[in-house]
């Protein structure tokens, strides 16, 4: 049995789905078997296989596919199947590059606005566990919650749907380059200072030591240090 096959039997059992919740059921089990590494880059998503062993026609999930596509997570080529993006160095640089303007600029909007940084405590609590746990998967979407805790505190609507649109090829990119791994030592107290530089740039008013560290954590966790020189 492969690996398709054995991810979709664990749907088996489950209270029948109706209809109008098909594509989102089929879509949500397939994008969390990506994001937490159970289907790999390049693995193969037959539409008839996970037919089949959903239980469901074809069409909600040829639907449920191109909605991965469309979110970057998965791809297809004329006549053959949809398989698992496998991202190459140009795309791990361009996606830094757009994390980068969607965070610094969410920190320079935090540092100049009234709002209270807060001290990040759950976060940081929710990536010690998942450090502890030792699972990639855990790591990264915990990595994920502390940095959309970020954006999401710019109060910016459009900055922070933009920056949701690339989260899920963040995450997916660092499980599949073993960034979890690699960057756990340490990687609590690497937050913990942005939490400490942000507090005191909002309480000055002055954006540009909490913007440097960040743009370096995260050229650092994507894997691409040379991307830019440093601010400092």
């Amino acid at each position: 049995m492969g690996k398709v096959e054995e991810i979709m039997t664990t749907t088996h059992g489950f209270a029948p789905i109706r209809p109008g919740l098909l594509v989102t059921q089929i879509h949500q089990k397939l994008r969390e078997a990506i994001l937490d590494g159970t289907l790999r880059p390049g693995d193969a998503l037959r539409d008839s296989v996970i037919a089949e062993q959903m239980k469901v026609s074809r069409s909600p999930v040829r639907e449920a596919l191109r909605l991965l596509e469309a979110a970057g997570l998965t791809t297809k080529d004329p006549n053959r199947s949809y398989v698992v993006l496998e991202f190459g160095e140009d795309d791990l640089r361009e996606l830094a590059g757009m994390r980068l303007a969607y965070e610094t600029l969410a920190v320079r909007l935090i540092v100049h606005s009234d709002k209270a940084v807060g001290d990040f405590s759950l976060q940081l609590k929710a990536l010690r566990a998942a450090l502890t746990s030792g699972s990639q998967a855990a790591i990264a979407a915990a990595d994920r919650v502390f940095h959309s805790s970020l954006v999401a505190l710019s109060g910016n609507s459009r900055l922070i749907e933009g920056y949701g649109r690339i989260q899920d090829q963040v995450e997916l990119t660092l499980i599949s380059t073993d960034a979890p791994n690699r960057g756990s030592d340490g990687m609590v107290e690497r937050h913990e200072l942005l939490v400490q530089l942000l507090t005191e740039a909002a309480s000055r008013g002055q954006s540009g030591d909490v913007v440097a560290e960040l743009e370096s954590h995260i050229l650092q966790g994507m894997g691409c240090p040379s991307l830019l020189p440093p601010l400092h």
